[in-house]
């Protein structure tokens, strides 16, 4: 795991090392349309820079923004899938996976 390794729709590849929130994808019909993803640095006695997706965020116009994101070591989070937890929220309040 680690350096999220990203392919364009143009079959662009290349790996992201950096830790920051990043704009992945704008759509050139409809700017308004947008994912974000947080990528978060990471170290082990194998790797010294690698960083790994902690988080997106989708806007699409006036629609809700939808984000997930992973909780930090020493934060709980609300919903866990396949055992990992996760955080999700819609226009930033945290809700959680099934409700209506």
């Amino acid at each position: 795991f680690g350096d999220p390794h990203i392919v364009t729709f143009d079959q662009l590849k290349f790996d992201c090392q950096a830790s920051g929130v990043f704009t992945t994808l704008t759509s050139l019909q409809d700017p308004s349309f947008e994912i974000q993803e947080r990528f978060t640095s990471v170290s082990s006695s194998s790797c010294s820079q690698a960083s790994v997706s902690t988080g997106v965020v989708i806007k699409d116009g006036n629609k809700p923004i939808v984000q997930i994101s992973t909780p930090g070591y020493d934060e709980t989070s609300v919903d866990v899938i396949n055992g990992c937890p996760i955080d999700f929220f819609v226009d930033g309040v945290v809700s959680t996976l099934g409700a209506t």
